[in-house]
């Protein structure tokens, strides 16, 4: 088998720092679950696991602060942003089927080398996912160990074992105990022996192997006498920080690889859980349905849908009063076919239909008939097309959605029924197929009740119909006329910029020296 146990700490500390600060509307933190959730889905790619365990330290003194009261002492608190994100992270991993392992009094570095001495005892692989270098004294006898850490202002992932320590250090993984218990750690406030550093460190356990050859033969070692004196003085912080800095392999925590096989928990929760913490691109990743998002947050009732091809104009209008719900469907940029939603009963116009023209012009110069729309520019498109007005466009619900929130960067009617917790209704039609096109002019109506009572609510509602929605109709017609530019004029301020930006760059490398 092959296992993956990810330093839980470690990993969503990386996702914190790495991605500006994410809430969703309601102000809730997002960006350390949103990078940690992408980092484990890379990790997966890499190491290809039968099982998943997230090691996660708990608030609570370990054997190691017991032990030395210092241990650990002057690190800064977790900020809130980061601390509120955890338990919520925990609860989707546990949705999702991932296991959480915790065990008071040990630190999640333990829980993580006790996983990866089981797999070395079964025979199994075993793929340590952290940002901490201390794991890599773990990284023998087939486990591996996936170093997170930032190349170039880039995020990489470094492959340790037994060689790739070698090769970067001249000691093997066990020996990188000894080489932390004479240089210290100071993030860990581990003292070490006072005065020596990195290089002496390594140098000395890659000649001698071991912090007790070094004191047992400490008088004849063919090393500095400075070194000697100052070997000979913190020989009792040696072994203390030997002990501090070795990750034990025998937390008392379940060791069945088996028991960390991914079981789905409860996906629907965790659909409704992504869709509250407005995580849409990472649902498709994990396979959840974003119609399960939208039942569990706001529960609708079953949608029976109903499509009705329009053959004469009466059939359409005896339906019409004084507004429709209109969605456009386009292909190369043209409208092919409308779709008019009556609650449920879903009316579709096709463009082939020899009365198309006629119909659409007398549908859009009907000035008492309001058109709500998906994407009104595509019916001034239309309208341009045919050489008529669309008049009373009242609805833009793309304009609507952007208006609410302009950061964002999908209008996509699924990502808004995402957005406003709106079940996509099943449509299938008489071949069998689904038709997506019925089931997205159905919640035209319900997402215009949503986003229209947020405009209401934001004082937005004016700036759509005096401003967004009549500018749409003449960036139709722009769009489709085209406008004049000065060609020399807009090279000129090309090769103006590029003369400029040279200049700075110049300015930069003489300002930093290289």
């Amino acid at each position: 088998m092959k296992l993956l146990v990810i330093d839980g700490n470690s990993i969503i500390n990386r996702a914190f720092y790495g991605i500006k600060l994410l809430t969703n509307k309601d102000g809730v933190p997002t960006n350390a679950i949103y990078g940690f959730l992408n980092i484990m889905l890379k990790l997966k790619e890499m190491s290809s696991p039968d099982a998943v365990a997230v090691a996660f330290d708990v608030h609570a003194p370990t054997f190691r602060h017991k032990m030395f009261d210092a241990y650990k002492a002057g690190r800064h608190a977790m900020p809130d942003e980061l601390r509120a994100q955890m338990p919520i992270l925990k609860n989707l991993l546990t949705l999702l089927g991932y296991k959480i392992v915790e065990c008071e009094g040990w630190e999640a570095d333990d829980i993580l080398g006790t996983l990866a001495a089981q797999c070395r005892k079964n025979g199994d692989e075993c793929f340590i996912a952290t940002g901490d270098r201390d794991s890599l004294q773990l990284a023998h006898g087939g486990v591996k160990v996936l170093l997170a850490r930032t190349k170039m202002g880039q995020a990489v992932t470094d492959v340790y074992d037994e060689k790739a320590i070698f090769d970067e250090y001249g000691v093997s993984p066990e020996q990188l105990i000894q080489v932390k218990a004479l240089q210290g750690d100071s993030s860990d406030n581990i003292p070490g022996v006072q005065g020596v550093g990195p290089k002496t460190a390594l140098d000395l356990i890659a000649r001698y192997e071991s912090v007790d050859n070094i004191y047992e033969k400490l008088d004849s070692l063919d090393i500095k006498e400075g070194v000697r004196a100052k070997l000979a003085k913190d020989k009792e912080n040696a072994y203390l920080s030997l002990a501090l800095g070795e990750i034990k392999c025998d937390a008392p925590i379940e060791t069945d690889i088996n028991a960390y096989a991914v079981k789905p928990n409860d996906l629907k929760a965790a659909a409704g859980e992504f869709s509250r913490l407005e995580l849409y691109s990472l649902m498709p990743k994990f396979e959840l349905d974003a119609n399960d998002a939208a039942q569990v947050i706001s529960p609708a009732k079953n949608r029976s849908l109903t499509c009705t091809e329009i053959v004469g104009e009466n059939e359409l209008f005896e339906k019409i009063e004084n507004k429709v719900y209109l969605y456009p469907v386009v292909i190369e940029n043209s409208v092919s076919d409308l779709y008019f939603a009556f609650g449920d009963d879903i009316f579709v116009l096709h463009s082939e239909n020899e009365s198309f023209n006629h119909i659409v012009t007398r549908l859009f110069e009907d000035e008492s008939i309001k058109k709500l729309t998906y994407n009104s520019k595509q019916l001034h498109r239309l309208a341009a097309r045919l050489g008529v007005e669309c008049r009373n466009v009242a609805g833009d619900l793309m304009l609507s959605a952007y208006l609410l929130k302009p950061s964002d960067n999908n209008y996509g009617i699924e990502h808004l029924c995402l957005d406003y917790n709106i079940a996509v209704p099943k449509y299938s039609n008489p071949l069998g197929g689904e038709d997506e096109n019925v089931s997205f002019a159905a919640v035209l109506e319900p997402l215009f009740e949503k986003t229209n009572l947020l405009l209401d609510e934001a004082n937005q509602t004016k700036l759509l119909n005096e401003i967004a929605l009549p500018l749409t109709r003449v960036l139709a017609k722009m769009e489709i006329i085209g406008f004049s530019v000065d060609k020399k004029g807009i090279e000129d301020f090309s090769k103006k910029l590029s003369s400029r930006i040279d200049e700075l760059t110049g300015l930069i490398y003489s300002s930093v020296g290289y």
